[in-house]
Parts: C-alpha cells; structure tokens; sequence
C-alpha cells in the first residue's frame, strides 16, 4: 500500500463539522473542565473469534479543586459474522473534594459494525449500559440504564515503513438515559478527533481530543462543557 497524500473530501467535511461541534459547546457552556485522560489497554486473542481485553487508566480534572478518576475494565469481544459483540464490567472510582468517594459498577454490552468499510471506513457502535454509582460513606447508590451510539469515521494510510499505518478518526457520540437515576457524571454529547499510529507487533498509540456536554450530581443546575486530551496505548500479550 504506497502512501496516501490527499484524504477524501467526505472526511474532511466531517473533522470541520467535529471541530464545529467542539468549538460551539466550549463557547456556550456555562463551566469549562479541563481533564486528561491516560489509558493502557492490554488485548489477548483466545481464538480467531474470541478477544479478551480491557483498559486500565487515570482521569483527572486539571482545574482548581477538581476531581480524579481510577478506571479498570475488563471486557470480551467474539467476532459474529461483520458484527464484533463484546460485553464486560467497568469500574470507575472517582474521588472530589465536593462530595464522598464514589465507585461506580458499570456492566455493559455492545456490537460493532463497520460500514461501509474500506480506507475509508465508517464504525457503528451501538452500547448499553447498567449504572450503579455508590456513595462509598452511606453506600447508598443511582442506579440507571442507558444507551449509547457512536459513529466514527477514519481514513488509514501506509507510513514508509512497510506494514505500519497511520489512521485519522472523527466521531460523534449521543448517550441517552432509558431509566431510574443517572449518578455523579451524567454525559450528554461528545465529539472526537484523533489520530492514532500502529508500531511493531501490532503495538498502537492513538492522542484523541474531544468535547463533552454533561451535567455533575453536585452541580445539578448547571451544564458543564468538558475538554479533554486521551492517550491510549494498546499492546497485545
């Protein structure tokens, strides 16, 4: 695969509309929380349909005050057909000086579609999710059902050294609440760019900036727009 020096007008259209989308949502939120995001993701493929895999990382808001996040997820994908389906449990401790330890249990389920595929390929990822977010003081817990829809579109191109790729991604993702009570952190939109590069041994590093409209269990009458950077490193074992 030579290399590829001019993407298509399609994905060009789409990054704009991304950053269209990132820019109107810092300009009218009502508070700005700027946060990192730190990601390692470990995969390991039982079978040539059955993936075991997962992240472990930190998150923190970098304002005044803020919070910080531990994330650890384990999860399981099995290839079916063109859908990719996988399942597993996250678990998200979040700790603030505005409110007591919070450890949120989230299971999930999801499916994975692309298309139409090709250099330019477009992923449908339809998750949903059973929340249930403690209060680790009294115990008490919001518990909540919600879906989640992504749709992400990339453009991969070859690097001179052979067999390794760079890949351009611009996504868009609703989350919409089915049932019972949302918890601390209560998402509403997010809009992504990224670029992501693959190394030897199927080794890949990916830098993602994204918006995010939501609202936060201790500033219930407020929408906050958050910024964050994500760096994910993926390696298999």
């Amino acid at each position: 695969m030579g290399l590829v020096r001019r993407p298509s007008r399609m994905f060009g259209s789409l990054i704009l509309s991304v950053l269209f989308a990132v820019g109107v949502g810092t300009a009218t939120a009502d508070e700005m929380s700027p946060q990192i995001w730190l990601d390692y993701n470990p995969l390991h493929r039982i079978s040539p349909k059955v993936d075991l895999f997962g992240d472990a990382g930190i998150r923190w808001d970098t304002a005044n005050d803020g919070w910080w996040r531990f994330v650890l997820r384990p999860s399981v994908g099995v290839r079916a057909g063109q859908v990719y389906l996988t399942a597993g449990v996250g678990n998200f401790f979040t700790f603030s000086p505005h409110i007591a330890t919070r450890w949120e249990i989230r299971p999930f389920q999801g499916a994975t579609v692309v298309w139409p595929g090709g250099r330019l390929a477009f992923q449908h990822y339809l998750r949903l999710e059973e929340r249930f977010d403690f209060n680790t003081e009294t115990w008490n817990s919001l518990n909540s059902l919600r879906l989640r829809y992504q749709l992400q579109v990339s453009y991969r191109w070859a690097t001179y050294q052979g067999g390794r790729t760079w890949k351009a991604t611009a996504s868009v993702e609703p989350f919409i609440t089915l049932a019972g009570e949302q918890g601390l952190q209560q998402e509403q939109v997010r809009a992504t760019i990224g670029i992501e590069r693959t190394f030897a041994r199927d080794r890949r590093l990916e830098f993602l900036i994204s918006w995010q409209q939501e609202s936060l269990l201790f500033l219930p009458d407020e929408d906050e727009s958050d910024t964050f950077l994500r760096v994910r490193w993926f390696v298999p074992w």
